[in-house]
């Protein structure tokens, strides 16, 4: 028997890269493993099977991004030359961590919020972002959800959404390149 974070490091050492990046993104989606145990393990495992693997891996999600649909948003932003957001940016209001949005424009307090079926089903993580959503929203956050197909099929959307958004209050000049 061993414990999750080790689990996952060997599963990922011998996994298919398709299968061992979407195991990655779970685990670092429901904190079975954090990024700085990865790295240490990584180290620990240096010269040995698998590792290159690992450190590929890790490679792919420096960004900031846990998930594919995050890198791929982060792509059309630097392409769209948008500025002054943050991946993964932790998010406070005076009662405390509201969450993590997926991109974060904290000057302008808009988040942005890649939605995928993997992670965003079930009835108590339905209710549990729409919860969140509405305490974003009262502590005065602007909120855009994208999908996949969103990323994929119209990324032009998705970029004059985020632009006009943030153009909306004079904003705009700040976050352009």
């Amino acid at each position: 028997m061993t414990s999750r974070p080790r689990t996952v490091v060997d599963c990922l050492r011998i996994l298919n890269e398709r299968d061992s990046l979407g195991l990655l993104e779970r685990s670092l989606q429901e904190g079975w493993i954090h990024l700085g145990e990865l790295t240490d393990r990584v180290r620990d495992l240096a010269g040995r099977r698998g590792t290159p693997r690992l450190v590929e891996l890790i490679g792919k999600i420096t960004d900031g991004s846990r998930s594919a649909a995050e890198r791929l948003m982060i792509r059309l932003l630097d392409r769209g030359g948008i500025k002054g957001w943050a991946a993964n940016g932790l998010i406070r209001d005076d009662r405390g961590v509201i969450g993590v949005g997926d991109v974060v424009f904290r000057d302008s307090r808009v988040v942005v919020e890649v939605d995928g079926w993997a992670f965003h089903v079930g009835p108590d993580r339905f209710q549990h972002d729409r919860e969140r959503q509405n305490r974003l929203v009262a502590a005065g956050w602007t909120v855009l959800r994208f999908t996949w197909r969103d990323l994929t099929e119209r990324p032009r959307y998705v970029i004059a959404t985020i632009r006009s958004v943030l153009a909306s209050e004079d904003r705009d000049s700040k976050y352009q390149s």
